[in-house]
């Protein structure tokens, strides 16, 4: 089996964003040797239905579609808001010369909003 590498970086950010609007975990300008991502996790509070992803793409996404999208809802609740809880997939790697951000298709409410949690380290 082999031995993962200890996260070095990690990045942490709430607040309500607007629909279709990214938020940048690090940018591809950054990004020059490769990162290996270790985990993320995102909690939603939406306004209204919707969803969002991690997106790896070359620049700031305005779309899902703008890159590859690298997480899975996993867990849902309807109501007056509705919470979702994200997470990425596995193990990623990115290469140099992408970024990783979050983009939702709806804003999300006052308060915690939307809350980003992802650590990392070069390849």
């Amino acid at each position: 089996m082999p031995i993962r590498k200890t996260p070095t970086n990690s990045n942490y950010q709430a607040g309500a964003l607007l629909a279709l609007t990214s938020r940048t975990i690090f940018s591809a300008a950054s990004n020059t040797t490769g990162i290996k991502i270790h985990s993320g996790s995102v909690y939603e509070r939406q306004a209204t239905d919707g969803f969002g992803h991690f997106v790896i793409a070359t620049s700031a996404p305005s779309t899902m579609a703008d890159g590859f999208n690298v997480s899975k809802a996993i867990s849902y609740q309807s109501g007056a808001s509705n919470f979702v809880l994200y997470s990425i997939n596995d193990d990623i790697f990115v290469p140099s010369g992408y970024g990783l951000y979050w983009i939702s298709t709806t804003a999300t409410a006052a308060g915690v909003g939307t809350a980003t949690d992802v650590s990392w380290s070069a390849a």
